[in-house]
């Protein structure tokens, strides 16, 4: 019969004498850690044309907005001048070419003013090189002015 609580010592289980690892219990093989870096460097690869795509079209969409504000200036300009009158007119701006272009739609008689109401349509193209290919915008408005009647 047991008395009373016995030494703390007692109960220690004896530890289990050390043993090398097995080759299957843990770690990477060769292969493995080949084929890990072979597939980072992949991804790597494609992370890399993704990045360079998207500066590409920031590129390409900042060249464009360049190009709409020359057209839209321009538009201004042609639109804004005292005397509209049919032409084409061509010209530079930085790296932008640009063609306007101002054409009679139609005319109204007015006998009684003795004046001529002309509808033009006001056309500017804008076009720049962007690699190899040829990118232009074009921006159009009709404009109306009167004039003295034939």
């Amino acid at each position: 019969m047991k008395t009373g609580p016995e030494p703390a010592g007692n109960h220690a289980r004896p530890e289990p004498p050390p043993t090398l690892p097995s080759p299957a219990a843990g770690g990477f093989t060769l292969l493995e850690t080949l084929m890990a870096a072979a597939i980072m460097g992949l991804v790597l690869v494609v992370v890399m044309q993704l990045l360079s795509a998207g500066l590409n079209s920031l590129k390409a969409a900042r060249l464009q907005g360049q190009a709409l504000q020359v057209a839209e200036r321009l538009l201004s300009e042609y639109c804004q001048s005292g005397a509209l009158k049919a032409g084409e007119f061509t010209g530079r701006e930085g790296r932008f070419t640009y063609r306007v272009r101002l054409a009679s739609q139609y005319a109204v008689n007015l006998p009684h003013q003795q004046q001529q109401v002309v509808c033009y349509l006001v056309r500017v193209q804008v076009s720049w090189q962007e690699g190899a290919a040829t990118r232009s915008v074009a921006l159009e408005t009709v404009r109306t002015q009167a004039q003295r009647g034939s």
